[in-house]
């Protein structure tokens, strides 16, 4: 597992490069766009917000994790800047329970950190909003992406119906309402999304595991047993 300890720009995108060949998976377990890790392969700068650099090595399963908070759009063109540069096809997944990180969300990022008389310096992309609504069990996960547009809608009125009792919140209602309905995120989603209740079982079937994301802790021993090797990816440097 790679971890920050020093609040980020530690190199740790260096060494998760580094080490990726040796494991079967490169697991990113949290963290937002609003990190940022930078790999040079030969006179190639890749800058990679929240997609596992694993995957600039071909033979390495990479995994956006449930402890993520994700902005659909960001990922989008990251994707895009990578087309061309690496294959995506079978070997990149999400589960289907990250957080989606909402236009709302950066709105609220910006305007608490604008209130305050001691702004933290925050990124303003929405993490530390997402990551709340997260905790209250609130907001939209990649799965709710496929709900029936009803159903969808009904569990964003849930979470944000508040914003439509104002004219001047209402359009971060709308907007994030028809970012969630786009179809070429959606399109793009479904061929990556995994479910995070029955990917384990799929693994442990073939010899594989990926831990902690997508598997409970109390199976790590078997994996210890089968020797195989998994790479945790960590976004954000970490305090105690």
């Amino acid at each position: 597992m790679v971890l920050g300890t020093q609040w980020g720009d530690e190199g740790k995108a260096k060494v998760i490069d580094y080490f990726s060949p040796q494991f079967d998976y490169v697991v990113r377990f949290q963290g937002g766009a609003n990190a940022g890790h930078t790999v040079h392969v030969g006179e190639k700068k890749f800058v990679f917000h929240l997609i596992p650099s694993g995957i600039l090595h071909e033979k390495v399963q990479v995994v956006i994790g449930n402890g993520v908070v994700l902005d659909p759009g960001c990922l989008l063109e990251e994707m895009e800047s990578l087309a061309g540069e690496v294959s995506f096809a079978g070997r990149f997944w999400i589960s289907n329970r990250a957080q989606l990180v909402l236009p709302y969300h950066k709105w609220l990022d910006a305007a608490k950190e604008k209130k305050s008389k001691n702004p933290i310096g925050t990124t303003l992309r929405g993490i530390g909003p997402a990551y709340a609504d997260k905790v209250e069990r609130l907001g939209i996960k990649t799965g709710d992406l496929f709900l029936p547009e009803a159903e969808l809608t009904e569990r964003l009125e849930k979470s944000y119906g508040f914003l439509l009792k104002k004219t001047v919140w209402r359009n971060f209602f709308v907007t994030g309402k028809n970012l969630l309905l786009t179809s070429r995120i959606r399109n793009v989603l479904f061929k990556l999304l995994l479910n995070s209740d029955g990917i384990f079982f799929l693994k442990e079937h073939r010899g594989h595991f990926l831990m902690w994301i997508l598997a409970p802790i109390p199976l790590l021993p078997r994996q210890i047993l089968w020797l195989r090797m998994h790479w945790l990816e960590v976004a954000l440097g970490s305090w105690t």
